[in-house]
């Protein structure tokens, strides 16, 4: 069995991470200040989303939403980009994003050593949900009739993807961190990662009840009745 030298502190401790360097930051630097921002993120699209095109005033739901899609867009695109490109290097460079991202990755070495589902997920997440969260934002603004279409998607896509980022490490037994650790497991893994294991299932099944609501409306006024599966009699 090849052998390797151990110089990084991720689990499992025989993982080849051979261009690591150890972090020049300290933890109160690289996790505080960006859940901060995040914060910050959320509060100006939730001050700035007043009204929609049409000056009709947005509700606290409304603009709760939409402040998470904007949000999201952000965390997709410019956290989960960086990690999509950069997946096989970050562990040997100190830039800020590659300190944070290690950071995580003593909670998930899978990210530290170029994991070929992650990277692959984290890709799909930044450049297709990501762009779409914005997308949704403009669209709900606008009143665009696919917003909801465009919102169903992306939050299946959301929460797909967090389902497979879990079970995937529980079909690996947790091997890739410190067993349900108090801040690297339950806060940095699980912690920041539970939103989307709840925010998309709501607004899934807001979008799924507004979805039907237009198909029934359209089956009625196209004269079918889905009552009893059959045309209506003009």
């Amino acid at each position: 069995m090849a052998s390797f030298n151990i110089s990084h502190p991720f689990y499992p401790r025989d993982v080849p991470v051979p261009h690591y360097v150890p972090n020049t930051y300290p933890t109160h630097l690289l996790v505080p200040p960006p859940l901060g921002v995040f914060a910050l993120i959320f509060l100006a699209v939730w001050r700035l989303s007043r009204t929609d095109r049409f000056g009709r005033p947005l509700g606290g739901w409304e603009k709760a939403a939409l402040s998470w899609w904007g949000l999201c867009g952000c965390i997709h695109m410019i956290i989960e980009g960086f990690i999509s490109l950069n997946s096989r290097t970050f562990a040997g460079r100190n830039d800020i994003f590659s300190q944070m991202w290690k950071e995580y990755a003593m909670g998930d070495s899978r990210y530290a050593h170029g994991d070929a589902c992650i990277t692959i997920m984290e890709g799909l997440t930044a450049w297709l949900e990501g762009p779409g969260c914005f997308i949704i934002v403009w669209s709900f603004l606008n009143r665009h009739p696919m917003r909801h279409v465009l919102q169903f998607g992306v939050s299946i896509g959301q929460f797909y993807g967090t389902l497979l980022y879990f079970f995937t490490e529980i079909f690996d037994d947790f091997a890739h961190g410190p067993r349900f650790h108090p801040y690297y497991w339950w806060f940095l893994v699980f912690g920041l990662n539970s939103p989307w294991l709840v925010v998309p299932p709501i607004l899934i099944y807001q979008s799924w009840k507004e979805l039907t609501k237009a198909q029934k409306g359209l089956d009625n006024a196209t004269g079918y009745n889905t009552s009893n599966g059959k045309e209506k009699i003009r």
